[in-house]
């Protein structure tokens, strides 16, 4: 056991023997030099609970580990073991740039806490560029450190009149501070960072507008769904970095008001910002934001973002190219998919120059580097019915792709256009992952997920088909299934094939059942058995707790989401309870 040998090597390294020091650090390197990737882990976690700065030299060479789990634990021993004036600059300087760059975001986070300890110039551009990362905790990390940096005696030091007057008396950083970064200027900094963001959001929001003004809701609600998860990401930091550059306290209430969600407390928000007394960058960002925050449609919102920039009034079809573009994977998927949806409608109709065009683009994505895309590429070719002869090509040269997603919807290409099921999703018709999300997304338990948390869900969701008249579970059975119901009708039944049967409920497409279950050890309520031939999606239970466990913020939006089932269950049993006096 790799834990069982790191406690043996902490207990010699820890003993006044200068040979027992030696073999435990001989089986330490042992361990990192040839171990798994475990006792890599255990071995730098050991390094850790040493707290022996001189190790962090030793540990830069595992920031490059093909293995994440290798580069995460080897960042956070630096973090434990670098020195409260941060150590050597350079050797810092080594471990941030492999961090920053790193596509684990739990190694990015600590990266972001190293910089917000020394807080120079070159970290502050650093983290106005983590303020962009994909990851919502790193996000909230950078916002963290720039708080810190406000607020640290240093940068109020370096940018007042004080500082002149003790400069000849104070000792000069040792780990690469920089003295000339007054607190003023970052805030400057920030309040350009927040007004190029506003726009950015206001450009959405014109997109959006496009969207509902042409596109058919069940067409474009994926679509739609990730770009208003995107304005309300931005909205949320754009609130946080006013707590930066204005006043932190009003901004903190702000954000307990817009958290709580009800139309009361988002007024409550709006209310306390707009009577605010910020000035300056702050009082821009502000004005800039309240027609965000208030109630009112896209157009309307639009028109006040015209007030301050030339946003224009693009239609459709150019906001679907433009997205299909991204340099963000699951949103030209999702795009992708979109336009598959809204062209199936008219694709004959199109003029054949026009088809030639969506043609290229599609051909394109279906090479693309990210599995997801390529998998939306196929499934949108098939709805154009092949997309003029192009579907069989691309569909065998992706029968052999190297990831099974993109092998599946070549295989239900290739079947349809032989005149097999058609690509609705229905029974045995081998979702696409977005088409999976679309589901999942009916269940009340996922209900406020992200676009992309419940891409990350589907990726363990799989299909499930069940003949008709097969009872799926009994009563009693473990509950180690969630159910979303695809195609057919399931019959909730107490007794089934008894005497005494009886139908407690008959649930058909997009219901879901089982869901409450998946967080308790008690057996089924009642047995479950297919009226007619049906498909459902699965979600099991292990590597569902697995993912809560990997992805915090699907943790949070779940938990969330069973505390508001439950007061709604307190709120009914109340209700009962009056009518019964």
């Amino acid at each position: 056991s790799p834990e069982v040998r790191v406690r043996a090597v902490q207990l010699l390294v820890r003993s006044d023997d200068l040979f027992w020091l030696a073999a435990g650090l001989q089986t330490l390197h042992a361990m990192l030099e040839q171990g798994s990737v475990t006792e890599q882990v255990a071995a730098l976690q050991c390094i850790t609970d040493l707290a022996n700065p001189r190790f962090i030299r030793r540990l830069i060479p595992y920031l490059r580990s093909p293995h994440a789990e290798v580069r995460e634990a080897a960042v956070r021993a630096i973090e434990r073991l670098l020195p409260p004036e941060g150590g050597d600059a350079a050797q810092l300087e080594e471990v941030l740039g492999a961090a920053l760059s790193d596509l684990h975001p739990a190694v990015r986070r600590c990266a972001i806490r190293l910089m917000g300890a020394r807080g120079n110039r070159l970290d502050f551009q650093h983290l106005l560029a983590a303020l962009s990362d994909p990851d919502t905790l790193v996000r909230h990390e950078a916002v963290g450190c720039l708080k810190a940096m406000k607020r640290s005696r240093i940068l109020f030091l370096e940018g007042g009149p004080l500082f002149a007057f003790l400069g000849q008396w104070l000792p000069q950083p040792g780990n690469g501070r920089a003295q000339e970064f007054p607190a003023e200027e970052m805030i400057q900094g920030l309040g350009a960072f927040c007004l190029d963001h506003l726009r950015e959001v206001y450009e959405v929001i014109s997109h959006l507008n496009a969207i509902e003004r042409e596109g058919e809701v069940g067409d474009v609600f994926m679509l739609r769904k990730m770009l208003w998860d995107k304005v309300a990401e931005r909205q949320r930091l754009l609130v946080e970095l006013l707590g930066v550059i204005g006043d932190e306290k009003t901004v903190d209430t702000v954000s307990v008001s817009l958290a709580r969600g009800e139309s009361s407390f988002r007024a409550l928000a709006v209310e306390t910002l707009t009577t605010t007394s910020s000035a300056g960058p702050a009082r821009q960002v502000i004005l800039l934001l309240e027609p965000l925050l208030v109630p009112g449609s896209t157009a309307e919102k639009v028109a006040e973002g015209r007030k301050q920039w030339n946003l224009g009034q693009p239609s459709l079809e150019p906001v679907l190219r433009l997205y299909m573009g991204s340099a963000e994977p699951w949103l030209r998927a999702v795009a992708a998919d979109a336009a598959g949806r809204h062209l199936a409608h008219r694709w004959q109709q199109l003029a054949a120059p026009d088809r030639e065009g969506w043609l290229a683009l599609f051909r394109a994505l279906a090479y693309d580097e990210d599995p997801y895309v390529r998998e939306a590429a196929l499934s949108l070719v098939g709805r154009l019915g092949g997309a003029d002869g192009e579907g069989r090509a691309l569909g065998q040269a992706a029968r052999d792709d190297r990831d099974e997603r993109v092998r599946l919807q070549a295989r239900r290409l290739l079947r349809a256009l032989d005149g097999g099921a058609d690509l609705d999703g229905g029974a045995g018709k081998m979702l696409s992952t977005i088409e999976k999300a679309l589901f999942l997304k009916g269940v009340k338990l996922f209900e406020t997920m992200t676009a992309d948390q419940l891409r990350i869900l589907s990726n363990i969701s799989r299909e499930i088909g069940v003949a008709g008249g097969e009872v799926l579970f009994e009563k009693g059975d473990p509950c180690d299934y969630l159910y979303v119901i695809v195609e057919g009708q399931i019959e909730i039944v107490n007794d089934p094939g008894s005497s005494h049967e009886e139908v407690l409920a008959t649930l058909g497409p997009t219901a879901c059942f089982g869901e409450m279950a998946l967080f308790g050890n008690q057996g089924r309520s009642a047995a479950a058995r297919a009226a007619q031939d049906t498909s459902l999606l699965g979600i099991e239970k292990d590597p569902l707790l697995l993912l809560i466990q990997e992805h915090p913020t699907i943790s949070i939006a779940i938990i969330e989401q069973l505390a508001s089932i439950i007061r709604h269950q307190d709120q009914m049993r109340s209700s009962v309870a009056r009518l019964e006096k």
